[in-house]
């Protein structure tokens, strides 16, 4: 998929601990930590089967998406019902104390402005 159609979700939380303990209780995902990675150290999976990769730094309150897979490899971009980062954000926005924002591609921007 061209990155213009790509969408990402930013993560918040007040504190380190209450972020990764958020991620961790996102219904229908399961966190984990990918070995030997330093940009995405973290990767939640969801129980369809998608992978998708967050860039986190030590001691931050933040974490983003930054590869969702297969859905990253895909010729055209997804409607938003079957896109995975607006259902994890979807998802997310349950989970006290975890702030979860849904950012949209540039495509979708475009469709907007018109």
């Amino acid at each position: 998929m061209h990155e213009d159609n790509m969408r990402a979700v930013v993560f918040t939380a007040d504190t380190e601990d209450g972020l990764l303990d958020g991620l961790g209780n996102i219904p229908g995902y399961v966190l984990s930590r990918v070995r030997d990675a330093n940009r995405h150290p973290l990767m939640l999976t969801s129980h369809s089967g998608a992978e998708i990769y967050l860039r986190h730094a030590p001691g931050s309150t933040s974490a983003a998406t930054s590869n969702i897979l297969p859905q990253d490899h895909e010729a055209e971009a997804r409607p938003f019902e079957k896109d995975e980062a607006t259902k994890l954000s979807q998802a997310a926005g349950g989970v006290e104390g975890l702030r979860a924002t849904l950012e949209y591609s540039n495509n979708d921007r475009a469709k907007l402005t018109k």
